[in-house]
């Protein structure tokens, strides 16, 4: 679900979604899941923008990742509390966020945390169809 989101690709997302519900996943366990890639994806937004990393190109594999921007990123993660940030991550996640946040806009990717909060009062407070909830924010996120 997240690799979808993370490419936008919304009939994935949208698979992916509906077989984790078949399985037995609780909505608010997915609508986490969720938010957690918003946010990872708005950290790689941010890093890449304070220009403290060397250049992340489109296309980019994983081994030269791992030996030109890895580095930096690893050093990065020296001065962080706790693995909660992005730099903290394991290196394939990083690369993954580094490469799919192009795909966002850092006010876009701000709104969406705005949309995700809005989601999780409704889906404690409000008869609203949870799968209904996280089938809209799929689309939304994965055409935008």
């Amino acid at each position: 679900l997240t690799n979808a989101l993370g490419e936008k690709n919304a009939p994935a997302a949208l698979q992916a979604l509906r077989f984790l519900l078949e399985q037995g996943e609780l909505p608010l366990m997915i609508l986490s899941m969720v938010s957690i890639e918003i946010r990872m994806l708005l950290q790689a937004t941010i890093l890449l923008q304070s220009g403290k990393l060397p250049p992340v190109t489109p296309g980019m594999d994983f081994p030269a990742f791992q030996k030109k921007v890895y580095p930096a990123v690893s050093a990065m993660a020296q001065n962080l509390p706790g693995k909660d940030f992005l730099p903290g991550k394991n290196p394939y996640v990083i690369y993954k966020a580094l490469g799919n946040c192009r795909r966002f806009s850092y006010p876009v990717l701000v709104g969406y945390l705005d949309d995700l909060v809005e989601m999780d009062r409704s889906m404690k407070s409000s008869a609203t169809d949870q799968r209904i909830l996280l089938e809209r924010f799929l689309i939304k996120a994965c055409s935008k």
